[in-house]
């Protein structure tokens, strides 16, 4: 399947999977935004918890790590595309 770029339109398939309105699914990008933002805080606030402790080498600390940074790239894609 090609990229989707901003503005591309839904293809039949897309319809189909998605059962939701136009405002039902704003209503869902717009919660899943802020559960992404607050999960972005949280993380970031644990990691620098675990640093002040010194305990960067630790398996949870480098899981948070890859956490923030999967977290940070759907912030960066929001943007991308103007939301």
């Amino acid at each position: 399947m090609g990229i989707a770029y901003p503005g591309a339109s839904r293809t039949p398939v897309q319809e189909r999977s998605c059962p939701m309105n136009d405002a039902e699914r704003l209503t869902a990008y717009r919660k899943m935004q802020d559960f992404v933002d607050r999960r972005l805080a949280d993380t970031t606030a644990r990691m620098d918890r675990l640093r002040a402790e010194g305990k960067e080498k630790t398996a949870t600390y480098r899981q948070l790590l890859g956490d923030k940074l999967q977290y940070q790239n759907m912030m960066e894609l929001y943007k991308m595309f103007g939301l």
